[in-house]
């Protein structure tokens, strides 16, 4: 019994780490797997560790864009499938006339309220092309990996699924750095990690913080991540109306290794999405030990439970509050550091990898793949 991954569309990110810790941390054979045949860009492929039970799968066609990876497809993989007559696993949500299963891993086009808010541009209309595609390919799965219940409760109210399992990600050990923390100096200081777009509201943030420094808070906001033209232009035009304080700083992209550096100089995480699939970087931050200030919507509390403090992030006043509270009250931040580590804890790449590859190996036997 083999089992084909279909890693094309995965490039950076957190597709590449999930893919990278799957496949370290997996043990295929104990479910039955001779062979795991992985299809991938070379870029991905060199991230990956060997293993015998690996085969990295490469075509030329894979280098290029969308046009390229649709004739390698076509040509290439759906023969190679045919041949081997074996599963299908895309990682990355996607669809095959073959008995495949997929992974529900972008919430972003699945919902209206968010999708609506690049109306009208290229990004809205790719949105919903992909929203089509996404339940479509959801409908005809045999499986659907979802990475908490939230996301699988929004598609199952809009599909027939025919089998989900839910599998959260894990955390990287180089995350895995805290130490229950008190307030670094009486400055509290606020890092909000994450790409500046139109469903992270890190404009509000901003503004939120910025009216509390002249309410005579002693704070500061360091924002890191890439950036959307749109919702960057909104924080902007935030920072530039208060240029004369220097409490908010935005650093823009900063490499990865990095990132644990700059958790361990802070003092409170603060998160303010409206659409998240799983939170990533919201893990990796409790694991760094921070305590969590965060949005009230969409998944994070499913995650986050009663180990985080939260705010309505639509609302400035609602952002405002909730740092007040938590400035006032800074003996509590310890407690949350020690429930955010325990927390953080809890997940791991080996029990991602093995509930994975466990799911997988049910799919194929049932199937006769």
């Amino acid at each position: 019994m083999n089992l084909i991954i279909d890693a094309s569309n995965i490039k950076t990110g957190g597709g590449r780490t999930h893919l990278i810790e799957i496949i370290e941390n997996g043990f295929p054979g104990h479910f039955g797997y001779s062979k795991v045949y992985i299809w991938a860009s070379q870029d991905t492929h060199n991230y990956l560790e060997d293993k015998d039970w690996l085969i990295k799968m490469h075509h030329i066609w894979l280098e290029g864009g969308y046009f390229k990876r649709f004739l390698w497809k076509k040509l290439i993989l759906n023969p190679f499938i045919r041949k081997s007559k074996s599963l299908l696993y895309i990682p990355g949500t996607g669809y095959s006339k073959y008995p495949f299963v997929t992974m529900c891993r972008n919430l972003l086009p699945l919902q209206w309220t968010e999708l609506n808010r690049y109306f009208f541009s290229f990004m809205w209309i790719r949105l919903v092309i992909l929203r089509f595609l996404h339940f479509y390919a959801y409908k005809k799965a045999l499986s659907v990996i979802f990475l908490n219940d939230y996301c699988k409760k929004i598609v199952s109210a809009k599909v027939k699924l025919n089998n989900t399992v839910t599998i959260p990600h894990g955390l990287s050990e180089n995350f895995k750095t805290g130490y229950p923390k008190k307030p670094l100096n009486s400055k509290l200081k606020f890092i909000y990690v994450s790409t500046v777009d139109v469903y992270k509201h890190q404009w509000n943030v901003a503004e939120a913080i910025y009216q509390l420094i002249d309410e005579g808070l002693d704070i500061e906001l360091i924002l890191i991540g890439e950036a959307y033209k749109k919702a960057l232009n909104k924080l902007k035009k935030v920072m530039e109306k208060n240029k004369d304080k220097n409490q908010v700083k935005y650093l823009g992209k900063i490499a990865y290794s990095k990132l644990p550096e700059y958790y361990s100089n802070s003092d409170v995480f603060i998160f303010a999405s409206t659409c998240e699939t799983f939170g990533m970087v919201l893990l990796e931050a409790m694991g760094a030990g921070l305590p969590v200030l965060c949005s009230d919507k969409s998944s994070m509390k499913e995650m986050l439970g009663n180990s985080a403090k939260y705010f309505n992030p639509l609302s400035i006043q609602s952002i405002k509050n909730s740092v007040v509270e938590i400035y006032n009250r800074k003996s509590e931040l310890k407690n949350m550091s020690e429930k955010s580590i325990a927390l953080a804890a809890e997940y791991s790449w080996k029990n991602c990898a093995y509930k994975t590859f466990q799911s997988l190996s049910e799919i194929s036997k049932k199937h006769h793949l």
